[in-house]
């Protein structure tokens, strides 16, 4: 049997409902307002796209040109439209390689004690006060920055190094076991970096994990941002942030020792790093995507160097 309504309650069911249409009109009109006009003008007048290049990359292609050094490439480089740089914390062997530092066993170190360094009062005086000792790893170099930084990370990652000098060389002992030299971080080529933000570029340094992770660890290391010019972002190297991602008390300690830098977490396309969404999460989301050309794609382009002909 249908329902007998009275005049008011007619009046009130249609005033229901014209009410509801006004609402769901105006939702629209605001969505439509939002995403065409505020949004739109927003994202017209931020035209922002970076196009980074590995550092490591434009180190091969400055090596394998006798005639051109790294700040040409970054010319180059600028010129093809790159905009900035992807930089992986160093390793000991890729400091080596370089010749920015020497690194040696403590076998090497006595034989270049008794053969090689010229003789001076400094260095008999540390002959004779230094025990060289075979299961170390001794690290010289003659740039006070890198001995620096090198020295202060094994230092806040508990590997008790110990700072020397000898002749024009400083100097580095400490215990490292063979995989650490392959897996352990040891900071930035700052000098390049500099170069390169006086080119205008922006940089993204790639952090590589670390234990025992502690608060003064954290702190020490992520310091580091603080020399580097023109961050655009902070990057993780290995498919799990430091930490290996999983606890929420470390995540916790790792969003405290960033969030003083005011820098957004990178997050590299198709490479999926355990624990990076949890992090951002408790950086209230401030987070940079960025799309990593993989080796496949880049195949399509190999021997192209028109970009960087002279």
């Amino acid at each position: 049997m249908k329902e007998k309504l009275s005049l008011p309650e007619i009046i009130k069911r249609s005033y229901l409902k014209w009410l509801a249409v006004i609402v769901l009109a105006a939702a629209l009109l605001s969505a439509i307002w939002l995403n065409f006009v505020v949004r739109a003008a927003a994202e017209a007048d931020n035209r922002v796209v970076g196009l980074f290049i590995d550092y490591d990359e434009l180190m091969r292609l400055a090596d394998g040109d006798p005639e051109a050094d790294f700040t040409y490439m970054l010319r180059r480089a600028r010129e093809a439209g790159a905009t900035g740089i992807v930089v992986r914390e160093r390793l000991l062997g890729e400091w080596d390689n370089t010749g920015e530092v020497t690194v040696l066993s403590g076998s090497q170190m006595a034989f270049q004690l008794e053969n090689i360094f010229e003789f001076s009062e400094a260095s008999e005086r540390w002959r004779l006060e230094f025990e060289v000792i075979k299961s170390k790893t001794y690290i010289l170099s003659k740039d006070p920055r890198i001995h620096s930084q090198i020295f202060s990370l094994l230092k806040a990652k508990e590997r008790y190094p110990e700072s020397f000098g000898i002749n024009d060389y400083y100097g580095i002992a400490v215990q490292l076991h063979s995989s650490e030299r392959a897996t352990l971080g040891m900071g930035f080529p700052i000098d390049h970096l500099e170069m390169a933000a006086a080119e205008g570029f922006q940089i993204i340094p790639r952090f590589r994990n670390w234990k025992p992770i502690t608060e003064e660890s954290l702190e020490a290391v992520f310091s580091l941002v603080w020399q580097i010019p023109n961050v655009a972002g902070i990057g993780f190297n290995e498919v799990t942030v430091p930490g290996d991602g999983v606890d929420p008390e470390m995540q916790g300690l790792l969003a405290d020792a960033l969030r003083p830098l005011n820098k957004p977490l990178i997050s590299f396309e198709f490479y999926d790093q355990v624990g990076l969404s949890a992090v951002a999460s408790r950086l209230d989301k401030n987070i940079l995507r960025v799309h990593a050309i993989s080796e496949n794609e880049l195949q399509k382009y190999e021997g192209d160097e028109r970009h960087f002909q002279r």
